[in-house]
């Protein structure tokens, strides 16, 4: 189940973390065995070709399951990630669980203020 409008507003330049919670039509979605992958691009149309910023499992990656039987995840974004950027950006998060099936868990809309650093 799509979480839509997952909505936030952060400062550019700074180190920011995401969390997430996946539900499906029974409740909280397992995440055991699962990969995550988030994507921010300027505007939702655009191709995979303009993503400007991606994260992924495993948590090197910048994706961490914190709590994968109650469907818990944080996105951490590098303050070198949005140094550069202002604005309104779209994002989403989609996972591919442990039977293969892929969803989008969450869209929304982050803005980044710039700051003066």
């Amino acid at each position: 189940m799509t979480r839509k409008s997952q909505n936030a507003k952060i400062y550019a330049g700074d180190t920011t973390s995401l969390e997430f919670t996946c539900t499906d039509d029974t409740g909280r979605k397992n995440l055991n065995g699962a990969t995550v992958s988030w994507k921010m691009a300027k505007h939702q149309t655009d191709n995979s070709a303009s993503v400007l910023v991606t994260k992924t499992t495993p948590a090197n990656s910048g994706i961490t399951i914190t709590h994968a039987n109650n469907g818990l995840f944080e996105v951490v974004i590098p303050a070198s990630n949005t140094t550069s950027l202002k604005g309104s950006y779209f994002h989403e998060a989609r996972i591919t669980d442990s039977n293969g099936q892929i969803a989008t868990v969450a869209t929304g809309t982050l803005t980044i203020t710039p700051t003066l650093h």
